[in-house]
């Protein structure tokens, strides 16, 4: 398995340096407000190196499938991270964002190594700036994961900013020319958490996988990331942070949403909480704490949370009152036999 890992990064690599060299050969259109006629361009390379990454990584996937997977088996795989989205109005074209905005997320990702080519959102919209794949690529390309990565957190409102008046930036490529807000009329869309972007919505996990077991077939799905960083406040105690009921309650109803998922088809094969300790969230610090383990910044200890061991009873099958208890929802979720959810 090293010659295997030491071959994909090595593939992996020389894509990326082809990134850096070509990262600025591709503009992508951009929609004003006013009228889908009127485009203008802006800079958006992200194009061109995400096509390169595909073909460098279609490479390495053929290479182990050929020469190490029929005597060591594995599987090749690929994550994306998405929210899940509702409409912020109750109109046709808030619906579509919605629609959209997923196949530039998850499709942009996902669509070229299920069929081979990026998902028609992207072409109606993008036309010839998107990148576009030989015959020979296509054929590389296509089917080279064995399974989906999904890393989910929360749910957000999307808006139309094609047809509809959209504040300065917020109809950028990447994100299909959509708006999103974590607010309606000033109401969240579910609880806030230590994250300005992730609101408590569990039923967005169920719509997730669903979206995705339908656009790709069903296939094997991971969710890989799933977690609860409570709201940063500076002056809560460690004993408070220990007590984490909040952190329980977010994974219950997520794995409820996801078991409903499971229960209606879905072939979900793995989920990992985010995360096992508390640790540098990128340019949030040390201050959002997404852990099931407390750490002392300055001696390093690390302190079990409330959520820690009830996480090791849900994954041993033991349920205490306090499990139940910490939840004003009316389900529990445990763990089958056969390694996936139910719901109760």
């Amino acid at each position: 398995m090293v010659l295997t890992g030491l071959h994909l990064y090595f593939l992996l690599l020389l894509g990326l340096l082809l990134l850096l060299h070509l990262s600025s050969s591709l503009s992508f259109r951009e929609i004003s407000n006013q009228n889908d006629a009127d485009v203008k361009r802006s800079q958006f390379p992200d194009g061109l190196k995400e096509g390169i990454f595909k073909m460098a990584r279609a490479s390495a996937t053929g290479m182990f499938s050929l020469t190490f997977k029929p005597t060591q088996g594995g599987s090749i795989g690929i994550i994306a991270s998405s929210h899940m989205f509702e409409p912020l109005r109750d109109e046709e074209i808030d619906r579509k964002a919605v629609s959209r905005i997923l196949a530039f997320v998850l499709g942009w990702m996902f669509d070229p190594l299920v069929y081979g080519d990026y998902p028609p959102e992207m072409r109606q919209y993008l036309g010839t700036e998107l990148p576009s794949f030989s015959h020979e690529e296509t054929k590389l390309i296509r089917g080279s994961t064995d399974f989906i990565g999904i890393n989910h957190y929360s749910t957000l409102y999307a808006k139309d900013c094609i047809h509809s008046a959209c504040s300065s930036g917020s109809n950028h490529a990447i994100k299909g020319f959509v708006y999103t807000t974590g607010e309606r009329d000033g109401i969240p869309i579910g609880e806030p958490s230590g994250n300005p972007e992730f609101f408590v919505v569990p039923e967005g996990m169920e719509k997730l996988i669903n979206y995705v077991k339908e656009r790709y077939k069903n296939m094997p799905i991971y969710v890989t990331e799933n977690g609860y960083a409570p709201p940063r406040e500076q002056s809560k105690q460690v004993e408070d942070l220990l007590q984490d009921v909040k952190r329980i309650e977010y994974h219950k109803g997520y794995l409820a949403a996801l078991a409903r998922a499971i229960k209606n088809g879905a072939d979900v094969r793995g989920y990992f909480v985010w995360s096992l300790i508390d640790n540098l969230e990128w340019i949030d610090g040390f201050g959002t704490m997404f852990g099931l383990y407390y750490v002392d910044r300055q001696t390093l200890d690390r302190t079990p949370k409330l959520s820690a061991r009830w996480y090791k009873n849900f994954l041993t099958n033991i349920t205490t009152p306090s499990d139940i208890s910490s939840s004003k929802k009316k389900f529990f979720v445990t763990r089958s036999q056969n390694r996936r959810v139910q719901i109760y």
